[in-house]
């Protein structure tokens, strides 16, 4: 088994529920047994949404790095803003969505589950 991966460049677009935009570059670790990703972030005022309202079946851990990084998470369409640093845990099969509002910083993604 690995245990360091590479970071590949891969557009939101592969996921679903997720488009691609300007000013958030994603990268995902390539051969990891479970969803890695990571946003690099650099947006002046609003980014164009990048995710639908979804949900799935395991637990999301998000972590918002930067000194200025400021976006905008609908949980159960309850509209939170947080700002940079932050750690943000949707738990499995609740309803969520996000966007950039502001800022430059770092988006971590970890999906709770392993891939099959």
């Amino acid at each position: 088994m690995d245990y360091i991966f590479d970071l590949i460049s891969q557009p939101f677009s592969t996921i679903p529920h997720h488009f691609d935009t300007s000013g958030v570059e994603r990268y995902v670790a390539k051969g990891s047994p479970y969803h890695i990703a990571i946003h690099e972030v650099d947006v002046e005022d609003n980014a164009d949404s990048y995710v639908d309202m979804h949900e799935h079946d395991f637990d999301e851990i998000n972590i918002i790095l930067g000194e200025s990084l400021v976006y905008e998470f609908c949980i159960d369409l309850q509209k939170t803003i947080v700002q940079s640093p932050k750690v943000f845990v949707i738990p499995k099969n609740v309803k969520h969505s996000q966007k950039v509002l502001r800022g430059k910083g770092t988006f971590i993604c970890v999906y709770m589950k392993k891939k099959e």
